[in-house]
């Protein structure tokens, strides 16, 4: 016949095992957390790398309204532009310099 062994007799015979078991698997919970918590934190941090270089400003490529050709408005410019409060270039350096001149040239006569 099968002995019907309850939580306290199965404690009292094998209470040292079941201790050992139990801190054994405590160990590996606490561990599988740190692993967790350590990726979730290198996620954290790539995350936040990443943002940081989707908000830093490119040079950009334009095109001319004027001769149609494609010029690079460099970081720098777009900084002074957003400083001033200016909109983005629609002509390229060449053909601002040459509107200046010719209208420089007029406004002398």
């Amino acid at each position: 016949m099968a002995e019907k062994y309850g939580m306290a007799e199965l404690l009292a015979e094998y209470g040292y095992g079941f201790e050992k078991m139990n801190e054994e698997q405590e160990k590996q919970e606490r561990e599988e957390q740190a692993r967790l918590e350590s990726l979730k934190l290198e996620e954290e941090l790539a995350r936040k790398k990443k943002e940081e270089e989707e908000n830093q400003p490119k040079d950009k490529t334009l095109k001319c309204k004027k001769c149609e050709k494609e010029f690079i408005w460099t970081v720098r410019d777009q900084e002074f532009y957003k400083e001033k409060g200016f909109f983005r270039p629609s002509y390229c350096k060449d053909c601002r310099k040459k509107t200046k001149v010719v209208n420089n040239f007029h406004k002398d006569m």
